[in-house]
């Protein structure tokens, strides 16, 4: 995996990012895109949860900044997929984003870094908005342990690499 692969992630706890920016180190010419939302969780948990079971309810696609436009998009074969699990699925930025660019024949590994250790309904959720892609059965990272070496090591695993 190199240049052609993208590291995809949102992260409200900060165990996403931890996670993204270690892949990105070790996976050589990969590129990092971090996913944004217009309009800011609360940082409080509870009332980032509400928000977040309020929006999977209501299958709201939030608005996220930037973006990756068609033609750069299109040099990427396959996205390294990292989030929480938010109300027992992704969060719905996610999926915004996923219905936002072309899936047709990409590579999607879903990696979910939570507390529970689930990927809960989330791969239903990205193979619906992305029904055109090659979804792996996905991966789940203990949250806490995002930031570490063990964890690299098993997305490693997951993804074929050594």
């Amino acid at each position: 995996m190199a240049a052609e692969t993208l590291i995809v992630y949102y992260s409200w706890s900060g165990n996403s990012e931890k996670l993204a920016k270690n892949l990105h180190q070790a996976i050589i010419g990969s590129d990092l895109f971090k996913i944004v939302t217009k309009r800011k969780y609360s940082a409080s948990f509870f009332l980032a949860a509400f928000q977040a079971g309020r929006e999977k309810r209501k299958h709201a696609r939030p608005e996220i900044e930037g973006g990756i436009a068609g033609k750069k998009m299109s040099k990427y074969e396959r996205i390294i997929l990292i989030y929480p699990i938010w109300d027992g699925s992704c969060p719905m930025c996610v999926l915004t984003f996923l219905e936002s660019i072309k899936t047709k024949d990409l590579d999607i590994f879903p990696i979910s870094t939570s507390s529970s250790v689930t990927l809960g309904s989330s791969l239903k959720a990205i193979r619906e908005s992305a029904p055109e892609a090659n979804i792996a059965e996905g991966l789940a990272v203990p949250g806490k342990a995002a930031d570490t070496q063990k964890a690299v090591n098993t997305v490693f695993h997951y993804l074929g690499l050594k």
